[in-house]
C-alpha cells in the first residue's frame, strides 16, 4: 500500500507537499552531513498506484506529480548529483506502466532513472526486458531491474 505516514493522514494536498519535501530535505541533509551522498535515491517504492493516497493516487495525476516532484527537488537541493529514481512494480504490465508515466510526465514529472521490480519466471523475462525498454525509449530515461524473483 502507498498510503500516507499517519502524520500526514489528514493534511491538504499543500500540506501533503510540503511536508513531503521537509521530510526529503532533512533526510538528504542528514547523510550529507555523514558524508554519505547516495548515487541514486529511489522515491517511493512499487508506486504504480501513486503515492501517499488518495491525495497522490495516480488517478489524480497532476498531485501526485506534485508530491514526487517536491521529492525530485530537495534531493537535487541537497545532492545534485544523485540519480532520482522512479520505482514501479510488475513492468510485465505495460498498461499500468503506461498509464502511471503517461500521467506522470503529462504533469510535468520529474525523474533521472525508471526502476523496475518484477515476480515472474525467467521465461517471462525478454516481454519484461522488452516494456522496460518501450518505457525507456518513450520518456528519454534509462532504466535499471532492481528486484527479480
Amino acid at each position: 500500500m502507498q498510503n500516507p505516514p499517519a502524520a500526514w493522514r489528514n493534511m491538504s494536498y499543500s500540506q501533503m507537499r510540503t511536508a513531503m519535501g521537509t521530510y526529503v530535505n532533512q533526510t538528504m541533509t542528514v547523510m550529507r552531513s555523514n558524508d554519505v551522498l547516495p548515487t541514486w535515491v529511489q522515491i517511493g517504492n512499487e508506486i504504480n498506484s501513486g503515492i501517499c493516497r488518495p491525495v497522490g493516487s495516480v488517478s489524480n495525476g497532476a498531485q501526485m506529480t506534485g508530491l514526487l516532484n517536491a521529492a525530485y527537488d530537495q534531493v537535487k537541493a541537497v545532492s545534485p548529483n544523485s540519480t532520482v529514481c522512479i520505482h514501479l512494480a510488475q513492468p510485465q504490465k505495460y498498461d499500468v506502466m503506461t498509464t502511471f508515466f503517461s500521467r506522470f510526465a503529462a504533469n510535468g514529472g520529474k525523474w533521472d532513472m525508471s526502476v523496475f521490480s518484477s515476480y515472474g519466471s525467467a521465461d517471462v523475462a525478454p516481454g519484461i526486458v522488452a516494456n522496460m525498454k518501450k518505457i525507456s525509449d518513450a520518456y528519454g530515461k534509462p532504466f535499471l531491474q532492481s528486484e527479480f524473483g
